[in-house]
This record gives structure tokens, sequence and C-alpha cells, in this order.
């Protein structure tokens, strides 16, 4: 009976099942019935199935289920897995931690969450996300936030993405950031994190990670970015190619960004700003010098309202793809289209030239800008009336205007 049983489990040639795979691979549901249909599909299925693990705390399963089919796990599910089959750990390249509104901190209380962390030792990226909520560093009881720091300082670490943390005490914050940084890791991104720093000591360039991308964001940006910057300090910023800043107020951090832009300038390929206001506080400011960018190719900017003080007379010699999000814009005429049509036809390289409306029809917009009482029913002639003020771009052909229900954020990205 038994042989009988097993014959009865269809075969299929690894051929037709790679071919599957290149279609299916991001399909965990469909795989893993894949692979109770037929055994051949199992050992190839593996490393796709269990790829990336999405960890979140068991009352806010139903929040995350569509975002994340066949990836979502509770702890003591995760915990006992990785139990009886050892062998899975070395599949798991990318570990989300994630919670909506109760904080990650309830993940790292449960009892077997250092063990869970001890035993994913082949992570390339972690990621603990708090969507609406700032955790507390200082909540996650002491065996977990110590398990954490094992796992940010692990040589197979590429990517560290900290979304929502607060209260991070200098010390921990020197093991993220400094000695503690795997020399491995090449992308950064630190969301709405608050820090505490102390001056921090100087290392040799050899011994200091390589970024290759950075993305910063909330009201403590400043404060790593100026540290982040200091020289054999934290990072070798040489060879960073995205970088992406969102900032409140672009005037007081406009000397930071400044200087982020010409420590990149050999290397930065895509930059997105995000500014949600600007106040030049009755000074005129110094103009961002994207033209010394040589190898800038893509640039997204999301802003309240275009302000030509922001850039160089000079264009990027390179820049393939401009995207201006207006987040509170109306229907009236505004006098940088006109301005920025010129300025941007003068670019030799540009192939695409995106424009995008922001309206009211929105959720999680994260913006106080948008209350909808100024912006316009008809988006088809708002997009329109837009197009028409561009009249350079339209003509080369190389212009898109439309009108979106949701304001992209520089920390939607990761």
């Amino acid at each position: 009976m038994d042989s009988l049983s097993l014959e009865s489990y269809p075969y299929i040639p690894q051929e037709l099942i790679d071919y599957i795979l290149e279609y299916l691979h991001e399909d965990i549901p469909t795989l893993r019935t894949c692979s109770l249909v037929s055994h051949s599909f199992w050992p190839s299925t593996l490393p796709h199935i269990y790829h990336e693990i999405v960890l979140v705390h068991f009352s806010e399963m139903d929040m995350f289920r569509e975002y994340h089919p066949g990836r979502l796990y509770q702890c003591y599910k995760l915990s006992n897995l990785l139990c009886i089959n050892p062998n899975i750990s070395r599949f798991v390249r990318t570990l989300s931690i994630c919670s909506d509104v109760e904080g990650v901190q309830l993940l790292g209380q449960d009892p077997s969450f250092p063990s869970i962390m001890s035993k994913l030792s082949s992570l390339a990226c972690i990621k603990m996300v708090n969507r609406n909520t700032l955790s507390d560093w200082m909540l996650f009881p002491e065996d977990s936030r110590s398990a954490l720091l094992s796992v940010f300082q692990s040589p197979a670490l590429t990517a560290l993405h900290l979304d929502g943390m607060d209260n991070i005490p200098d010390s921990d914050t020197r093991l993220i950031l400094s000695r503690g940084s795997s020399s491995s890791l090449r992308h950064l991104s630190l969301k709405w994190v608050s820090i505490s720093l102390c001056p921090p000591v100087r290392r040799s360039r050899e011994t200091l990670p390589v970024l290759e991308s950075l993305a910063l964001a909330g009201d403590d940006g400043n404060i790593i970015l100026k540290n982040i910057l200091l020289p054999n300090i934290f990072f070798d910023m040489r060879y960073i190619r995205k970088l992406s800043i969102q900032v409140s107020e672009v005037h007081p951090r406009l000397p930071d960004i400044e200087k982020a832009l010409d420590e990149l300038k050999e290397s930065l390929e895509h930059f997105t700003l995000d500014v949600s206001a600007i106040d030049y506080h009755g000074k005129r400011a110094s103009p961002l010098r994207l033209g010394d960018c040589r190898r800038l190719k893509f640039f997204h900017i999301i802003i309240a309202s275009f302000d030509r003080q922001l850039f160089t007379p000079v264009p990027c010699a390179n820049l393939h793809t401009f995207i201006i999000e207006l987040v509170s814009e109306g229907l009236v005429a505004q006098p940088w289209r006109e301005a920025i049509d010129a300025y941007l036809c003068e670019t030799p390289a540009l192939q695409q030239v995106e424009v995008k409306l922001h309206n009211s029809s929105h959720e999680q917009c994260e913006s106080y800008w948008c209350d909808g009482d100024y912006l316009p029913d008809n988006h088809h002639d708002w997009a329109k009336q837009v197009e028409e003020e561009l009249p350079l771009l339209r003509s080369k052909g190389i212009l898109t205007v439309e009108v979106v229900p949701k304001r992209h954020t520089a920390w939607e990205e990761d």
C-alpha cells in the first residue's frame, strides 16, 4: 500500500519545474499547493517558500495577510517549524518583523523570540517595521535586544531596515551603526527612528561598511544624516548609488542635504527627496547642486508646491527620469511650470518626465496639506491643463501628467 501511495504522486520533470518556478517564484500559496500535488516540487520550492518570513503578532495577522500571502508566521509557529525542520533556517534570507498599531515590541516579548533570532543565521536582510506607531526599543526584554543586536552584527547581513523605533540608547545605537555593524552591510534604512548619539570614534576606512543605498526619514533624520556624513565614523559613503531623504521642512536641513550630495557626486544614480514644507525664514536658500552629480539618472521629488530656488540653473548631464509629485497644488496656473519646462528641456539625456498631481481621494496620505477643499473634481481637465503649461516637454513626447489618489512617500520605497 505504501508503495502504491507513493506511486500515486505524479512525477514532474525538473525542466518543467524550473520553467514553472520562473513564473511563480513569488506566488508562495501556489508553490505550496504544487509541493503538495507532487513531491518532485518540494526540494526546488523550499528556497522560494521560505526565502522571506514575515513575523506578526497573532492579533494583527488579518491586517497583513493580504500583503504577504503565504509568508506570515506567529512566533510560536515559526519556532516550532524551525525545531521540527532546522534545515529550513538556511533558506530564510529576509526576516520582516511587522506591526500595525500594537508595536513590534510585543513580538520581542514572546518567549520564543530570542531562540528564533539565534536560529536564523543566514539572514541577508532584516526589517523591523511599525506601520502606524512607534515601538520603544527599551520595552524589548534584554535577551530579545541582545538577540537582535547579534543579528545586526552578522557577517551575512547586507541590508538593515528600521522603521518606527523609539528610544534607542547611545550604547545600542553604536552597536547598530558603528563597531557592531556588519562590514558586509550595503543597504541601510532608518525611518522615524529616534536615537541618542554621543561623539563617535573614528575608525580606519578599511573597516567601514561600504554602503550602496541609504534611506532616512523622520524628525531625527537630520541628526542621523549629520553623524553618518562624518568621515571615517560609521560608513564609507563614497559608493552610495541610491539616496532617499524625507524631511518635514527643507531649509534647516538643506546644508546637510547639500553636503550629502557633494559627498556622493561621483556615485549617486537615484535620488528621492520627500519635502513636506519649505520655509526659507526670509532668506534666499542656496539651491541643491544636482548638476554636480555626474551619474544621477533618476530624481523623484515629492513636495507641497514646486520652488525653483531648490535647483541650480545647471541641468544634470545624465538625468534620465525626472518625477515631480505635487501634494497641494490646485488648478490655478503656477509660475514654476514655465521655468521647469525650460530647465528640463536643457537636460540632454532626459527621456521621461512625470508630473503627479495629488488629489483628496486617499487613505494614509501622511500629509496635513491635503484637506481636499481646493482640489478640482475633474481630474482629466486638471491633468490636461498642467500638460498644456509644459509645451516644450510635451512636444518632445517625454511628458506624462497624472492625478494620483495617494501620495508617494520616501519611506515606502523599501
